[in-house]
């Protein structure tokens, strides 16, 4: 499962307290399967920023996109993906109780931009251990 707010930090949810505008051509969430070698993709836009204050915290969430990656032979996995050079990771109230040494994991890689000039990013997950 995938999910995200909008490009105004918006979630498609009722509980979601943001008073930003909801995008009626945006849904913000759906299912994506990796093919036979564990490769995936989908296209979607830049999740904007949000205040963490409905968390409990102070300031901004960081741009993000919220993953629950599931396998018959491996546990769930909740996580997040986070954007490079975002300078609102360093203040998130949800990254910081990541170890600062495996903070990259959740930072996606900004691969080479697509033809049409859209940006394009890469995302590893792993399920399982690192050895």
């Amino acid at each position: 499962d995938v999910w995200q707010a909008n490009d105004a930090g918006r979630y498609r949810h009722a509980d979601d307290p943001n008073p930003a505008p909801l995008d009626p051509n945006f849904q913000g969430w759906g299912v994506v399967k990796t093919d036979a070698l564990g490769f995936y993709r989908y296209k979607t836009i830049m999740p904007g920023a949000y205040s963490s204050e409905a968390m409990g915290g102070e300031g901004w969430r960081p741009r993000h996109i919220h993953y629950k990656v599931s396998h018959e032979a491996a546990k769930t996995l909740t996580t997040q993906l986070y954007f490079p050079g975002d300078p609102l990771i360093e203040q998130d109230i949800v990254i910081a109780n990541v170890p600062e040494k495996d903070r990259w994991m959740l930072i996606s890689v900004e691969e080479k931009p697509h033809v049409s000039g859209t940006p394009i990013y890469r995302f590893d997950v792993v399920l399982g251990n690192l050895g």
